[in-house]
């Protein structure tokens, strides 16, 4: 989740919801770490092999938060995922000495 979008579900909650039942911020969107770490390559120009040990493997192949509550209560995200990796490598070209 792109932290723009994390910090405006953040604020939304502050002034919108006033229960103590937990509730997930995320994207609810379903990605492998795979493809995650394709589409970041993708965004920085590294064309070379990425090579997975399958052997051992660490933790869940896919996280997904259930976001349901949070976009019941009509906040969701606005960046993509494409978009908000291109927005921060782009910051960290700029901001890196």
């Amino acid at each position: 989740m792109y932290v723009d979008d994390a910090s405006d579900a953040i604020i939304f909650l502050l002034k919108n919801y006033s229960s103590n039942d937990v509730i997930n911020i995320g994207t609810g969107d379903k990605i492998t770490i795979k493809k995650l770490s394709q589409d970041i390559a993708m965004t920085v120009g590294y064309n070379d092999e990425l090579v997975f040990d399958n052997t051992k493997p660490d933790g869940a192949r896919c996280k997904v938060k259930d976001v349901l509550k949070l976009n019941s209560l009509g906040c969701s995200r606005t960046t993509k995922l494409e978009a908000g990796l291109k927005n921060i490598y782009t910051w960290f070209k700029g901001n890196i000495n």
